[in-house]
């Protein structure tokens, strides 16, 4: 399984074994980091819809636990990120909707282990009427 840990250091946020250079602390480098982002997630949605059900599921798994160890370090990263939201223009309710807690940051491991559990809808047909 791959290590879908994200870790900022300095320059560079690094996304389990990628890496993408930050342009600067300005609003204009934001846009250049989103999109890359984007690009990345865009080509990972190819290989995942030709993963199997169990392959899936162990990630989540995976993620749920990778959660819970790096827990310190993931919330440590969040307050940092809520510290410097109001320069960024988020308003109070958006910095509360993001500001993790140990107990939010549980609930979404175990959101995770819920899904895991959950059966695969890859292939299921669904009508309506």
């Amino acid at each position: 399984m791959n290590n879908p840990t994200s870790v900022a250091t300095g320059r560079v946020l690094e996304l389990g074994t990628a890496s993408v250079e930050i342009e600067g602390d300005d609003a204009l480098g934001l846009p250049a980091l989103c999109r890359t982002l984007a690009e990345r997630a865009r080509a990972a949605a190819r290989g995942l819809a030709l993963a199997t059900g169990s392959a899936k599921n162990g990630w989540l798994v995976d993620s749920a636990a990778l959660l819970r160890r790096h827990r310190d370090e993931v919330l440590a990263a969040n307050a940092r990120d809520v510290a410097a939201a109001p320069a960024r223009g988020l308003s109070s309710a958006a910095m509360d909707r993001l500001t993790l807690s140990p107990a939010r940051l549980e609930d979404i491991a175990h959101a995770l282990e819920e899904v895991a559990a959950l059966p695969d809808p890859i292939g299921e047909v669904v009508t309506s009427s």
